[in-house]
């Protein structure tokens, strides 16, 4: 069965956001091989990816696709901003933080090592909460470690 890459690199976009160009295409090329090797699909109808590939299989290849970019205290124009921010906005009812696309964990905790350091963490009557999100689980696991090299 032939898949078409184009359709599949489209629907990875739709789907989970992420663009695959020439840097990542030989990946996706592989995956398909890999799992549609054993698939009896006629090369004549249409499909649905959503059915034809189980989610934990594409979890691999998310997992594959996603960039590790990360270490703490990465960007300090970001660091300025959550400053200012948090200075603005912080109130008696406290404070929720979302890390969206938090990689391994590092920007989350540089947040809570921000506010530890501007003595938020310290007033308990604030209640803070910091969450880390990403698509990727390899380093959502890594971030519940909290074990983390000294190139972080």
């Amino acid at each position: 069965m032939m898949i078409d890459i184009n359709k599949f690199s489209e629907y990875l976009h739709n789907k989970i956001g992420i663009i695959i160009d020439s840097k990542n295409i030989h990946h996706v090329k592989d995956f398909i091989q890999k799992n549609t090797a054993k698939k009896e699909i006629s090369d004549q109808i249409e499909i649905s990816f959503d059915d034809f590939f189980e989610p934990k299989i594409l979890e691999l290849l998310i997992n594959k696709l996603t960039i590790n970019e990360t270490y703490f205290f990465r960007d300090s124009t970001h660091i300025d901003f959550i400053k200012d921010f948090v200075k603005q906005n912080i109130s008696k009812k406290g404070l929720i933080i979302w890390s969206m696309g938090c990689s391994s964990g590092e920007e989350a905790y540089t947040i809570a090592l921000i506010l530890k350091d501007m003595g938020i963490l310290d007033q308990k009557n604030i209640p803070i909460k910091i969450y880390g999100f990403d698509i990727n689980t390899n380093f959502l696991e890594m971030a519940r470690k909290s074990i983390y090299s000294s190139w972080s």
